[in-house]
């Protein structure tokens, strides 16, 4: 009998690790084929013409159903699928609660040394898009240590940028971040910054627009040294105004180049670049709190948005954004997930 219990909680453990992988190749695929549809795409049936959900919340629901234990079984190469699938999911996180608590108990039973560098820029970036529980700030910040004490030269410079835009977007002002930061600022001045793509650039420049750049003068030149690579990447362009838009999305890392396009159309390209300096200027001091009831740091692209508002009549803004195609009840439902839900369509 003990024989035959111990397969099973072996079969057990490996169909979890089996599903993981399974979460991980439809992720991939998914992602290449329906893009900022996010994971969880609602199919269309070719016989029937009903909307069916796909796999991947199958898939899902069988992690919601694995016993607590079993989550202590998970290797790390695959807590760092798990958390890469669970970013790119377009699923607010109140849905995948339990999928996150399983994880965390992953991550309890693992030590920092067993992850590959790769499989810690993963981890850190799907955590910094999942950011709310107690538990899951303090992984974050035992990554970041762990990130800052590996050699990151090994890394390439996608994956060192998709390590920068973690700590930007999870913006936590804590000893952990500040040395990644750090690490992260030398290796860009010693590969130099015409080593790096424009969208590489762009994550690099907003993870050090949230660091600690009032109080660290050490940032500062290699984040001019990234402002001038952008615009000579931009002036490439041709066009004054195709280049104008390309420079606040890639400065600002704003993914909302439509828009861009049309407020530098309407309002022009000086007035747009005077903007846009004055964004910077904000970011470079600290940075613009929200003005909701629990204030946040405004992202680098709302802080453009909010100074072009205040210096243009409200019609001139409204016939910019456009009529809003979403109905009352859901735009406050986007707008609680919104961030969860960014994309980088410079990627």
């Amino acid at each position: 009998s003990s024989t035959s219990s111990s397969s099973s909680r072996s079969s057990n453990y490996s169909n979890i690790n089996a599903t993981i992988s399974e979460i991980y190749k439809l992720a991939k695929i998914q992602q290449r084929q329906h893009g900022r549809q996010g994971l969880f795409p609602q199919m269309q049936d070719a016989q029937t013409g009903r909307r069916r959900a796909g796999s991947m919340p199958k898939l899902v629901q069988r992690l919601k159903s694995c016993p607590s234990q079993q989550w202590n079984h998970i290797s790390s190469g695959n807590v760092a699928r798990l958390s890469w699938a669970l970013g790119k999911a377009r699923e607010p996180s109140n849905n995948l609660t339990s999928v996150h608590q399983g994880l965390n108990t992953a991550l309890r039973s693992l030590n920092m040394s067993d992850f590959q560098t790769w499989e810690l820029v993963s981890v850190m970036w799907g955590q910094s898009l999942c950011l709310g529980s107690e538990s899951s700030l303090i992984f974050f910040e035992k990554f970041c240590m762990e990130a800052s004490r590996r050699n990151l030269s090994c890394l390439p410079s996608r994956q060192l940028a998709s390590l920068a835009w973690s700590i930007g977007y999870a913006n936590l002002a804590s000893a952990g971040s500040k040395r990644l930061t750090n690490a992260i600022a030398a290796q860009v001045s010693f590969r130099g910054t015409e080593s790096f793509q424009p969208a590489e650039l762009s994550n690099m420049i907003f993870c050090l627009f949230r660091g600690d750049l009032m109080n660290d003068g050490s940032l500062l030149p290699v984040l001019d040294s990234m402002l001038r690579q952008v615009d000579t990447f931009c002036a490439q362009r041709g066009d004054k105004k195709d280049e104008a838009g390309l420079r606040i999305c890639l400065l600002l890392r704003e993914t909302n180049h439509l828009l861009i396009t049309r407020i530098v159309e309407s309002i022009g390209v000086a007035e747009s670049e005077k903007i846009l300096l004055k964004a910077i200027a904000i970011e470079k001091s600290g940075g613009q709190q929200t003005e909701e009831k629990i204030s946040r740091r405004r992202l680098p692209g709302g802080v453009f948005l909010k100074l072009l508002k205040s210096s243009i009549p409200k019609d001139a803004w409204a016939k910019i954004r456009g009529p809003s195609k979403r109905g009352p009840r859901h735009k406050d439902r986007f707008r609680s997930n919104k961030r969860h839900h960014a994309q980088n369509y410079l990627d």
